[in-house]
């Protein structure tokens, strides 16, 4: 969510938001499109820690909800059935023109909430599994380019292009179909290695400034050195990772959730103290 939430945090809260006020998970609640129904929404929404951009997600909720219901029965589910992803894509996708009488076309989904909304169907039992592109977040960018499972020809620039998530989005496809991988267990990896373990390499670590939207500062962390802390704390991430041997790059976070930014900072680099007597 770049930023204006972690991604877990708003799951949490929805679930409260679920077992407090069910019926707003319910299509058919919202076939009445009244204002103070949108303001009580926003209401409850913040009441379970949901602040962000809270005054408009009752809209994107509420539009999708009656598209939902009057195209689609009320169940995200059919949104899959019957064809592959390319389809599913053009029945979801926010293009930029939604015409609430077409059935095609979803308030807030570009292709990366697209391949989410696929994930937890799937994930949930409510469809079989399939190849799809995996969501391409942060973390899933953070490993394809410390890999260089992409290249570039940006050098030290923004990196972050429509071209590059196309890239991303459609080599993961690729790898999924010709290893017979589930993209399930591919996106799992791909966030937890980048949540977990790349996050904690000293080299990934900023210091960012007062906000100011796009132009907040993001820098090199002071504590970023080779300390007795930082060290134990490489050997027990980085030092154990399966993939270690073809990862080249720091990737920082910093910059992609302040300044949209996702850059490479220099090479990764392993503690010196581990090669001393090499």
């Amino acid at each position: 969510m770049r930023g204006g939430i972690k991604s877990d945090a708003a799951i949490k809260a929805l679930t409260t938001f679920y077992e407090k006020y069910p019926h707003y998970f319910d299509p058919e609640f919202f076939l009445d499109d009244e204002k103070g129904l949108l303001e009580q929404f926003s209401k409850r929404l913040r009441e379970v820690g949901l602040k962000y951009n809270a005054t408009i997600v009752p809209k994107f909720w509420m539009k999708n909800f009656q598209k939902m219901y009057t195209f689609w029965d009320g169940n995200p589910a059919l949104l899959l059935q019957g064809v592959e992803y390319s389809e599913i894509k053009e029945r979801i996708l926010n293009s930029g023109k939604i015409n609430p009488l077409h059935p095609h076309g979803f308030f807030g989904f570009r292709e990366k909430m697209v391949s989410m909304l696929i994930y937890f169907l799937v994930e949930g039992g409510f469809a079989d599994s399939f190849h799809f592109p995996v969501p391409i977040d942060f973390h899933a960018l953070r490993i394809i380019t410390a890999h260089e499972i992409l290249t570039t020809d940006s050098g030290c620039g923004n990196l972050l292009t429509q071209e590059y998530l196309a890239a991303a989005r459609e080599i993961s496809l690729e790898f999924c179909r010709e290893t017979r991988t589930n993209p399930l267990d591919l996106c799992n990896a791909l966030w937890l290695m980048s949540r977990g373990w790349c996050r904690l390499h000293p080299g990934n670590s900023s210091e960012v400034g007062i906000y100011h939207g796009r132009k907040t500062h993001v820098g090199v962390s002071k504590k970023s050195s080779w300390t007795e802390k930082n060290t134990a704390t490489y050997e027990k991430t980085c030092g154990m990772c399966p993939i270690k041997e073809t990862c080249k790059f720091l990737i920082p976070s910093g910059p992609y959730y302040r300044q949209g930014r996702i850059e490479i900072r220099g090479e990764r680099k392993e503690p010196p103290q581990m090669n001393l007597f090499i």
